[in-house]
């Protein structure tokens, strides 16, 4: 995970996991199946999405 992403997680104190997509053929099938070809992807629950979102970040904290 870019660090941007990691640091809006922490800084709103939202526990993650990070997956290392080189290691997990499985992980990186899910992501295409989901329509992603660029990491990094937050998900969510029911909610993903690619890149550095600080809105999508604080809307997720307010939950």
């Amino acid at each position: 995970m870019r660090r941007s992403s990691a640091h809006g997680l922490d800084k709103e104190g939202i526990e993650y996991s990070v997956i290392d997509l080189e290691g997990d053929p499985r992980a990186v099938n899910a992501l295409r199946a989901l329509g992603y070809s660029q990491a990094p992807v937050v998900i969510a629950g029911d909610q993903h999405w690619g890149g550095f979102r600080p809105d999508r970040i604080k809307a997720l904290a307010a939950v």
